[in-house]
């Protein structure tokens, strides 16, 4: 384990000076932060008299010692107008351990879309050549933004809400707008869990009962066909798996605006998966710490198994062919960009505020930079690996189909020339013969007749003829493509595929659905715990933390209970869709506009200069100004024409004919999901418009404590350092150096006159006394 703690800079192991590397706070050293604003206050207040005795091990025992000697207003023997009321700030959690904090980091950030969305990109988007695009976005807008997430979580130390209001109170709406959309996100992503969580259950059983038509449980009142006793709707959709997964686990109903029917199954899962992540959330970040170091590493070890086991099926050749061939065509289309940036900036779950909660609990002199680079090239490596083990699945199910396509269509040939009829291809016997026309004919079959009628045996063997199948209109490639996409290739295509790997496929089922269940649980959590970060600063609720928990994680299953009825797949879809996509683009835009405008780059670097040794390079400046700003706009424009022009479609089960088929979005539907998202966007603007006329949706509090001088004297940073660090670019910075020194050192002289008047008071000792400060006093406090 050494080589993970070198590669986050950690100490190793037994080097540590102490057990826990992050103590909470009000604990001794450089992390003492609690102290240190006590220290600070002290110093800043020369009518205070503090002894070391009196300096307090945390801020309970400025609370216990506050109730003891104030009383609404009076302190020690004091009294009267000028007398200052101390409220303690809470306690904030802090990390047991950096690789704790990794761990969550890369459990939120890898999850389904890493496993079933990038693959069906890369697999529909050119193959190998979709990594170009892809590894522009990384550069340019996804470390971007996952570094200025991380950094303001930790500079500021507060969660989305805080840390925006902070920095502007014009910004404080993107706080609120991050709460919306974990809360909104969370709503239906965790009814992805709850899928996985019924598949998890059904594969306990001996034989998985999406085996074939056989195996799945009939209606009553559904028609079968005579001859098989099988649903006919099985029958016609050609793929138990499919007809399952629609019509067993979901019961689909016609379209988004019929309920259809109760699911009592639904209900259950629904039930366990929202009890899974309350138990984890309840206690906060320490218990959630703990879960992490089985589910962030369960994964990999899955699919390191899942890649070799695939060398045995009949097919992984094919599904590598296409991944490694690349189609550079693809490149001069604006819709492979679109879908790059896209899953990029959602994989890598930024704008959501969750990763600034995250850095809120770290020490002020943590790494945010080296953070930020390398979880985010685990996570595309991920996806990268999830590729390659998935596009073996691909070959496989592409090759399966790509033999019942031939079938078909030599049945039908073969039914028109009146060699045999109907009953005749319900022979098995002479179905099972015909399957040897794959690998042993030419392209001219003559003696196919003999083949059929007496059992001929060929004297060569050779592998599917591409030819034979152009011959019939059936394409290995096409049909490898056409594997499935989203949650279709998920609980349909893999879910086929595990029936064909051989050894038990129940065990093959089990380790493959523990592991979605792993990686949507560690991003489940992530997401919620920004809904109560949000919550939790809005002070609204006057109750502890854990009753938060509760109240937001019960809202949320009584409004998941509408997944339970046969609609609950294409709400799932509708919410995606709304929710997420363009809300997420324009908070992520709102953020490097904030910090690059508003904020200032200046006095941002000059911060990350004290947390991290090194201020950000230029490229990280001219992305965080210039370049992600302008690859957001270009997305959501090219999205904006792309729905012009096509429209909003989403997948309908057809019961009739067992297949799914797009269905343009009805206009009032589309209205609806324009209402949902202007509700979780339209506080960006309607906090900046109220603060213009001088009313705010938000107060204002004081700035939590950031121990810059100690930060100084750890980096070595000399009185003369501020003026190195002024040689900026100027196009960058866009303005002169002595114009940037001046306001630079207002804005520091402001925030220390702000850190100081804000900070919470010494307590008073019970041997001292205190003398009651004057009004001049006080105001220069």
């Amino acid at each position: 384990m050494s080589w993970i703690y070198r590669l986050f800079g950690l100490a190793h192991p037994p080097d540590l000076p102490d057990s826990n590397p992050y103590p909470r706070r009000g604990s001794h050293g450089l992390h003492q932060e609690s102290g240190h604003v006590l220290q600070k206050a002290a110093s800043s207040t020369p009518e205070i008299r503090m002894t070391d005795s009196s300096t307090p091990e945390s801020l309970e025992q400025v609370a216990s010692l506050q109730g003891q000697q104030s009383v609404e207003g009076e302190v020690g023997n004091g009294g009267g107008e000028g007398d200052v009321v101390v409220e303690p700030e809470p306690e904030r959690d802090t990390w047991g351990s950096k690789l704790g904090y990794i761990l969550t980091l890369v459990g939120y950030a890898v999850g389904f879309g890493n496993i079933w969305r990038f693959p069906f990109l890369m697999h529909s988007n050119g193959g190998v050549a979709f990594l170009i695009p892809y590894t522009v976005m990384v550069a340019f807008a996804g470390i971007p933004l996952f570094f200025l997430e991380l950094a303001v979580g930790q500079r500021l130390r507060k969660g989305a809400l805080g840390s925006w209001n902070e920095i502007s109170p014009y910004l404080g709406g993107l706080g609120i707008s991050c709460g919306l959309v974990c809360y909104s996100v969370e709503l239906y992503y965790n009814t992805l869990v709850a899928w996985v969580f019924l598949y998890f259950f059904d594969s306990f059983r001996s034989q998985l009962p999406w085996t074939n038509c056989s195996t799945i449980k009939k209606w009553k009142d559904e028609p079968v066909d005579n001859m098989t006793g099988y649903s006919d709707e099985c029958g016609a959709s050609n793929q138990a798996s499919k007809y399952y997964w629609y019509r067993r686990m979901l019961d689909v109903s016609n379209d988004i605006t019929q309920p259809g029917n109760f699911n009592p199954w639904m209900l259950l899962a629904l039930t366990v998966s929202w009890l899974l992540v309350l138990g984890i959330l309840i206690k906060g970040i320490k218990s959630s710490e703990k879960v992490v170091y089985f589910t962030a590493l369960f994964p990999y070890v899955t699919l390191t198994i899942f890649f070799i086991a695939n060398f045995f099926q009949d097919g992984w050749k094919d599904g590598y062919a296409i991944l490694l061939k690349p189609d550079w065509k693809t490149l001069y289309d604006p819709k492979v960009w679109l879908a790059a940036g896209s899953q990029i900036f959602f994989s890598l779950g930024v704008a959501y505020g969750c990763l600034i909660v995250f850095a809120s609990y770290l020490p002020s002199n943590n790494n945010c930079y080296r953070d930020a680079v390398s979880v985010s090239i685990i996570n595309c490596a991920t996806s990268l690996f999830a590729a390659i083990v998935l596009f073996p699945v691909f070959g496989a199910i592409g090759k399966r189909k790509f033999k019942h396509c031939l079938e078909d269509r030599v049945l039908e040939t073969l039914k028109n020339l009146a060699i045999i009829n109907d009953n005749d291809a319900l022979d098995q016997d002479k179905r099972a013969n015909l399957t040897k026309l794959y690998s042993v004919l030419p392209i001219e079959f003559g003696n196919i007749t003999n083949l059929i009628y007496h059992n001929a045996t060929p004297a060569f063997n050779m592998p599917v003829n591409i030819s034979l199948g152009q011959k019939f209109n059936c394409s290995l490639e096409n049909l490898t493509r056409d594997s499935g996409s989203g949650t279709g290739l998920v609980f349909i295509g893999f879910a086929e595929a595990v029936l064909h790997m051989g050894f038990f496929p129940p065990f093959w089922s089990f380790m493959f659905f523990l592991m979605l269940l792993t990686l949507g649980i560690d991003s489940s959590f992530g997401t919620l715990e920004g809904a109560i970060a949000v919550l939790i600063d809005l002070k609204v609720l006057k109750v502890p933390r854990w009753a938060i928990t509760c109240i937001v994680t019960g809202s949320l299953f009584v409004l998941s209970l509408m997944f339970c009825w046969g609609w609950g797949v294409y709400i799932q879809a509708f919410l995606d869709q709304f929710v997420s996509n363009w809300s997420l683009l324009i908070i992520g835009f709102f953020e490097t506009v904030g910090i690059s405008y508003v904020y200032g780059l200046a006095k941002f670097s000059y911060d990350i200069k004290l947390m991290t040794g090194s201020r950000p390079n230029m490229f990280m400046l001219m992305c965080w100004k210039f370049i992600t700003p302008a690859l957001i706009l270009a997305i959501l424009l090219a999205d904006l024409v792309n729905q012009c022009m096509n429209g909003i479609k989403y997948d309908v089960y057809n019961i009739t004919s067992g297949s799914t088929l797009p269905v343009t979005q009805k206009p009032g539907i589309i209205a609806l999901g324009y209402i949902i998202w202007l509700g979780i966007i339209i506080w960006v603007p309607a906090q900046a418009l109220l603060k213009t006329f001088g009313m705010s949706l938000l107060r204002e509090e004081k700035p939590a404590y950031f121990p810059e001088e100690e930060l100084r004297a750890e980096r070595q940073l000399g009185e003369n350092d501020d003026e190195e660090f002024d040689r900026m670019d100027q196009i960058v910075m866009g303005k002169s150096i002595g114009d940037f020194q001046a306001q630079y050192r207002s804005s520091k002289s402001n925030l220390n006159t702000l850190d100081t008047s804000l900070a919470p008071e010494p307590p008073v000792s019970a041997v001292d006394m205190v003398k009651t400060p004057s009004k001049e006093n006080k105001s220069n406090v």
